[in-house]
């Protein structure tokens, strides 16, 4: 088998030989004062980016042969709060294995031009708290504000052939440029995306190299906001490796080779593995069920019986020691289902795609550059699965994923060779039906006046439930009462007294909705002139708020299709009479051509001595334009509304 999480780098070797000579191995500060740049042009801002510099440069190693890579970053930043000085004076240098650093230094300039230069032997190291290797953390200490802090660092690395570089930040930046020099005899593709101008093509060094430029003179900020995209929409370079003219003139690492290489890599078994997989499949009971529930059997038993673990050990994707072992990482797992599933013959397509959230798949760019995550595709009950996601099962994968484009490889066969044929397609989001969360309440004043009791079930199936009914029954007392608290805790100071939990069996996991039904009661009701004043709109829990304290930059993303719907009866308390309910009728829709796509409604009535509420609340669109955020943001408060709409209970 192919090793599956690193890619042969021997098809960009080349009997070339050059020497390594670095273009910033000499790196030189600018001799720019502090007193040139004024302070009230950028208004507001705490920090901004005065320069930006990421330089790759792909070099042969003159002795082995080898290609080599280095990576240049210079980052200069104008700091102007204390807030914003403790996020730049730390150098956090990415060291993966295989990586080490060529050089470091780093300065400041104080408000009156005082300039310090922190050489790298005066580099204080600080322990990294998230206590992994792949990080080394330096400080810059002495630095004030306003004032300057700028460093920067030459690695080497392990060689990437294809990558992703954000040429855009929260903050404003000047003077962003990028550089990547590779030895003449190799190529890069390039793309821009959101509006970044294309990536300059020109020979350098006597024609002996290749070099790609990117020069930005300014560029925008680009805050994070909520219901966006956020480093999908910045503006961004992505490369890949294309063409070795040194070996061969035909393009390389294209879908078609990507569709060779995977199926290589997750298909192919020797005759110990295939019969590894035909005893396995002896001890799941598949007989006498249809095919969805063989799917999800096989699921079921793998996600259950194998561990996953977060590693890069190449033994987690050998079938024979995943088997032997119980433990598999992330290519291990989706190594051992489609094993079984082939051996069941059941049809399924492997998906290669990515984190929309990071970037999404694009369908023109004809390279490996988003063949970052896998799902297998059932065609026959049209469903998916993340094999090494242990919260989700078959019908539900995670939204990252949903509304993106992926590389879909599907099993061909011409007499006895099999492979893998590629299409681009998009990959659907799971529809609202299928995410859904409703709650019943039925509530009333207690017996003091002080408060208000409730009885409630909850029940709710989709993506809602990834993070919980899986995990539910392997977690401690503890973590139980706080996943329950975060369903059934009602309003202010809420106290739950009972609360029953169904569902939660590893074969029930997203094929049975989450069950939950309590009694509380909650600080939600007011006395005042012999008057109950009651917090009705408590009893649906808290509700998210958009607010803009600028304009919108980004158009909407809705995560997932989803959808909610509450009953409430709050019971009003003898010789008690209710005039006005108006305030729990809301109807708050975004309707477009195509008809309403998201809409909160909420209908009061009456019926003897019960306030009836009934809640409708949708979102059945995935993106929306930047013109129809004020009208998405209306609907999303029309429920936070709801959450503060209260009730006067008068005498009779």
């Amino acid at each position: 088998m192919k090793k599956i999480t690193g890619f042969s780098l021997l098809m960009i070797l080349a009997t070339l030989v050059f020497g390594q000579n670095l273009k910033y191995a000499d790196f030189k500060w600018d001799t720019i004062p502090f007193s040139s740049y004024n302070l009230e042009q950028y208004g507001e801002e705490n920090i901004i980016i005065l320069a930006s510099k990421y330089c790759a440069e792909y070099q042969y190693n003159t002795k082995s042969n080898e290609l080599e890579m280095f990576i240049t970053i210079h980052k200069k930043f104008l700091v102007l709060s204390d807030n914003a000085l403790d996020g730049v004076n730390k150098i956090n240098i990415p060291l993966l294995e295989g990586s080490s650093i060529i050089d470091v230094n780093a300065r400041y300039i104080t408000q009156d031009g005082k300039v310090t230069e922190v050489t790298k032997n005066r580099i204080r190291t600080i322990e990294n708290e998230e206590k992994s290797s792949n990080n080394k953390i330096f400080a810059i200490e002495g630095a004030s504000v306003p004032g300057i802090v700028e460093y920067y660092y030459i690695i080497k690395r392990s060689v990437i052939i294809h990558n992703h570089y954000y040429c855009q930040w929260q903050v404003p930046a000047y003077n962003v440029s990028f550089e990547l020099y590779c030895p003449k005899n190799l190529r890069f593709i390039f793309k821009t995306y959101n509006h970044t101008p294309p990536v300059h093509e020109a020979f350098v060094q006597d024609s002996t190299m290749m070099a790609y430029t990117l020069f930005l003179d300014s560029v925008p900020a680009l805050p994070n906001e909520k219901w966006a995209l956020n480093d999908a929409n910045r503006k961004r370079i992505t490369y890949s490796f294309a063409y070795n003219y040194a070996n061969r003139i035909t393009r390389m690492r294209t879908l078609d080779h990507a569709a060779e290489f995977f199926y290589q890599s997750y298909m192919e078994c020797n005759k110990k593995e295939t019969k590894l997989l035909t005893s396995t499949l002896k001890k799941i009971p598949l007989k006498n069920l249809n095919i969805e529930e063989k799917i999800r059997k096989i699921e079921v038993w793998a996600k259950t019986h194998i561990h996953y673990i977060n590693t890069s050990d190449s033994r987690t994707e050998n079938l024979e020691f995943i088997l032997k072992n119980n433990i598999a990482n992330k290519a291990g797992f989706t190594r051992l289902l489609t094993g079984l599933y082939k051996v069941s013959n059941i049809p399924f397509e492997l998906v290669l795609t990515c984190d929309k959230n990071d970037y999404r798949f694009d369908p023109d760019f004809n390279a490996w550059n988003y063949l970052e995550e896998t799902l297998l595709y059932f065609p026959d009950v049209k469903k998916y699965i993340k094999a090494d996601d242990f919260g989700s099962r078959l019908g539900y994968f995670p939204v990252q994923y949903q509304n993106n484009h992926g590389l879909f490889l599907r099993t061909v066969r011409l007499g006895d060779i099999e492979s893998f044929r590629q299409s681009v397609r998009m990959i659907e989001p799971i529809p609202l039906k299928d995410n859904m969360d409703t709650l019943y309440v039925k509530a009333s004043i207690s017996k003091d006046g002080n408060r208000v009791d409730y009885h409630i079930v909850k029940i709710m199936y989709g993506n809602y439930l990834s993070d919980f009914q899986a995990y539910y029954d392997f977690v401690n007392d503890e973590a139980k009462k706080r996943i329950q608290a975060i369903f059934v805790e009602l309003g202010d100071n809420a106290v739950i007294d009972k609360c029953i939990v169904k569902n939660t069996a590893q074969a029930e996991v997203m094929v049975k909705p989450f069950y939950i039904e309590a009694e509380g009661s909650s600080d939600i009701v007011n006395m005042a002139n012999d008057r109950y004043i009651v917090n009705i709109g408590e009893l649906i829990g808290g509700q998210m708020e958009l607010y803009n304290d600028r304009q919108r930059q980004q158009p909407v993303d809705v995560k997932s299709l989803h959808g909610y719907y509450r009953l409430i009866e709050f019971t009003i308390p003898d010789g008690y009479r209710c005039e006005d309910i108006s305030p729990l009728n809301i109807d708050v829709f975004l309707e477009e051509d195509s008809g309403v796509s998201a809409r909160f409604t909420s209908k009061a009535t009456i019926i003897g001595n019960v306030i009836r509420v009934e809640i409708d609340e949708f979102y059945d669109k995935m993106e929306y334009p930047i013109v129809l955020y004020d009208a998405f943001k209306a609907v999303i408060n029309a429920a936070a509304d709801f959450n503060k709409a209260s009730v006067v209970l008068e005498k009779f």
